[in-house]
């Protein structure tokens, strides 16, 4: 699944009082099953960089196999693995097909792992 990012989105599972687009919706590939919290982290940009921060989910979340100290933004880079509890995401860098359009210059592509298994 692809998701553009203007300035943040939040990954995890979506409720009711969330306004459209802020939440990656992980429901469909097994979140629930897997331990995702439904505000689980945060990805976010500053400057040319994206961080993702834990929001105090109650399975953690790891990059590249580090678990991720709740609150505080860690840099993403392509390929980078996330995991929200047991659900893992590949985070990829890819350009926005909406060229010309100020800050739409990148996106991240969130694709939940097949397994959904943590080693």
């Amino acid at each position: 699944m692809g998701v553009e990012l203007a300035d943040q989105v939040v990954l995890g599972r979506a409720f009711e009082a969330e306004a459209p687009g802020q939440v990656v919706e992980l429901a469909p590939h097994g979140a629930e099953i897997c331990g995702v919290s439904r505000r689980h982290a945060r990805i976010h940009q500053e400057g040319e960089a994206l961080y993702v921060t834990d929001l105090k989910s109650t399975n953690g979340t790891r990059l590249n196999g580090y678990r991720l100290e709740p609150g505080h933004g860690y840099c993403l880079r392509d390929g980078d693995e996330v995991e929200l509890g047991k659900l893992r995401i590949i985070v990829r860098f890819v350009r926005s097909p909406r060229l010309g359009r100020p800050g739409a210059d990148a996106s991240q592509t969130v694709s939940p792992s097949p397994d959904n298994a943590v080693s």
